[in-house]
Protein backbone atom coordinates (compact mmCIF):
# COMPACT_ATOMS: atom_id res chain seq x y z
CA UNK A 1 0.00 0.00 0.00
CA UNK A 2 1.43 3.31 -0.93
CA UNK A 3 1.44 6.50 1.90
CA UNK A 4 -0.54 9.26 0.61
CA UNK A 5 0.76 12.77 2.19
CA UNK A 6 -1.52 14.95 2.50
CA UNK A 7 -0.06 18.91 3.34
CA UNK A 8 -2.63 21.51 4.52
CA UNK A 9 -1.54 25.08 4.95
CA UNK A 10 -3.81 28.30 6.35
CA UNK A 11 -2.84 31.79 4.82
CA UNK A 12 -4.74 35.07 4.89
CA UNK A 13 -4.27 36.53 1.58
CA UNK A 14 -5.28 40.27 1.27
CA UNK A 15 -7.09 40.41 -1.82
CA UNK A 16 -10.90 39.38 -2.81
CA UNK A 17 -11.80 35.56 -3.19
CA UNK A 18 -12.38 36.34 -6.71
CA UNK A 19 -9.03 37.46 -7.51
CA UNK A 20 -7.65 34.53 -5.01
CA UNK A 21 -10.47 31.99 -6.94
CA UNK A 22 -9.53 32.97 -10.60
CA UNK A 23 -5.36 32.81 -9.10
CA UNK A 24 -6.45 29.20 -7.95
CA UNK A 25 -8.63 27.84 -11.09
CA UNK A 26 -7.03 29.15 -14.06
CA UNK A 27 -3.93 27.35 -15.53
CA UNK A 28 -2.46 30.83 -16.92
CA UNK A 29 -2.75 32.42 -12.81
CA UNK A 30 -2.07 29.46 -10.96
CA UNK A 31 1.35 29.01 -12.71
CA UNK A 32 2.10 32.60 -12.03
CA UNK A 33 1.88 31.48 -8.27
CA UNK A 34 2.94 27.95 -8.31
CA UNK A 35 6.09 28.59 -10.62
CA UNK A 36 5.47 25.61 -13.36
CA UNK A 37 2.58 23.65 -12.11
CA UNK A 38 -0.72 23.98 -14.24
CA UNK A 39 -3.86 21.62 -15.01
CA UNK A 40 -5.81 21.38 -18.18
CA UNK A 41 -9.64 20.89 -16.44
CA UNK A 42 -10.83 22.34 -13.01
CA UNK A 43 -12.08 19.05 -12.29
CA UNK A 44 -11.54 16.12 -9.12
CA UNK A 45 -9.09 13.64 -10.24
CA UNK A 46 -7.59 15.78 -13.02
CA UNK A 47 -3.49 15.41 -12.89
CA UNK A 48 -1.19 18.42 -11.59
CA UNK A 49 1.70 18.73 -14.66
CA UNK A 50 5.14 21.04 -14.87
CA UNK A 51 5.20 23.56 -17.60
CA UNK A 52 6.16 21.11 -20.10
CA UNK A 53 3.70 19.13 -19.48
CA UNK A 54 5.54 16.34 -17.28
CA UNK A 55 3.09 14.60 -14.51
CA UNK A 56 4.48 15.16 -11.10
CA UNK A 57 1.79 12.32 -9.50
CA UNK A 58 0.04 15.28 -7.95
CA UNK A 59 -3.82 15.46 -8.75
CA UNK A 60 -6.46 17.90 -7.98
CA UNK A 61 -8.56 16.01 -5.18
CA UNK A 62 -11.45 18.25 -4.49
CA UNK A 63 -13.17 21.42 -5.96
CA UNK A 64 -15.07 23.30 -3.64
CA UNK A 65 -15.65 27.01 -4.52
Amino acid sequence: MEAVQEITRSVVIHAGRERVWKALTTPEQISIWFEKFTFTKLQAGEPMVMGDHTEIGAEIAIVEP
